[in-house]
């Protein structure tokens, strides 16, 4: 968008000098022309060394050096300079220069951001300790009140879940009871957003000693990458199975959500010793709260391979709404009623 508080000249134009001669000067100069909001005329283009290329598709409107910039700004009364040199060029002197130049002459000097390559951050303008700066977030395009919303509507919806299955979880615990020895909850550290471990609660489905017997059972692990799955695991008790297919095993869990270490759609908490394992890629499921439900519970669970399960985290932190929220917890109950992916 054009500066503030630069006026149109008479014509409705303002005119435009663009650092730079190359590809990217280029491309930026035809991007103002056809957005009619910027009310841009590009007068021409300053480069301290263009290349003959760029000097023939030029033309006549190649005008010069950079220090060629304010004769220039006098000559065609310029509004507005646009930074389209490498990014190699930031820190020369005759960009300083320039930066100081238009500071000088009152003319707003623009660098877009497109100088550095994001897949999907977004530009946050920010000040930091009174400082103007940018940021680069993936969750730079959402308001602080969306977040907010989401947090409330956690809290409410993991209460009222809670009053609404209170007797289920008595039946639950005394069904524990039981059928195996052993504490009715389950404990472990997970990882939350950045890898922050926090206490995770499940209703207990295995025997009290299957931390100890996991090593034993690893050449048996079904699934890829760091995470470790069987379909018929037999440390899993009876009652466990049972809990495990509808996910009822999941439902402490709105304790976590209440506390603030979960969110009820998320991705999926890792254990610390598969997150050791993760590859650069695997952890930007990490930057969210980690989730009773996501993409993956309702995409068939255990039958996805991990590779496949990051991918789907990742497009949920991309993708983030609070209309994809509601969109996955209604898919959520008829994936936990069929009990499809569970083991």
């Amino acid at each position: 968008m054009p500066p503030e508080e630069s006026q149109p000249h008479a014509h409705g134009k303002l005119n435009v000098i663009v650092l730079g001669s190359g590809e990217r000067a280029r491309r930026i100069a035809a991007n103002l022309v056809r957005d009619t909001r910027s009310r841009a005329s590009v007068c021409g283009f300053l480069d301290d060394d263009p290349a003959d290329a760029d000097l023939r598709l030029l033309g006549d409107r190649y005008l010069g050096r950079l220090d060629q910039l304010s004769p220039v700004a006098a000559r065609y009364a310029i509004d507005w300079v646009i930074y389209g040199l490498p990014r190699r060029f930031l820190a020369h002197d005759s960009t300083a220069n320039a930066i100081g130049l238009c500071e000088t002459l009152g003319i707003d000097l623009t660098i877009p951001v497109d100088l550095f390559d994001t897949r999907a951050a977004y530009v946050v303008r920010r000040d930091v300790a009174g400082l103007p700066a940018i940021s680069f977030s993936v969750h730079g395009r959402h308001a602080r009140w969306q977040f907010a919303i989401k947090r409330g509507l956690d809290v409410a919806g993991a209460l009222a879940v809670l009053l609404v299955t209170l007797p289920v979880w008595m039946i639950v615990a005394l069904a524990i009871k039981l059928d195996s020895p052993g504490p009715i909850f389950f404990m472990q550290p997970r990882c939350g957003r950045y890898g922050r471990t926090f206490p995770f609660l499940k209703f207990r489905t295995m025997v009290t000693d299957a931390e100890a017997r996991k090593a034993g059972l690893r050449a048996q692990n079904e699934k890829s990458g760091p995470v470790f799955k069987m379909q018929r695991d037999p440390r899993v008790t009876r009652v466990g199975r049972i809990l495990r297919k509808y996910s009822i095993d999941e439902l402490p869990q709105l304790l976590n959500v209440v506390a603030g270490h979960m969110s009820l759609v998320g991705p999926r908490p890792p254990v610390p010793a598969e997150v050791e394992k993760y590859e650069l890629d695997h952890r930007g499921r990490l930057s969210m709260r980690p989730g009773i439900t996501c993409l993956w519970q309702v995409s068939g669970r255990n039958e996805i391979e991990f590779e496949d399960w990051v991918k789907l985290d990742i497009e949920y932190v991309e993708r983030w709404s609070l209309l994809l929220d509601l969109q996955i917890l209604l898919a959520t109950f008829p994936a936990v009623i069929s009990g499809r992916g569970a083991s």
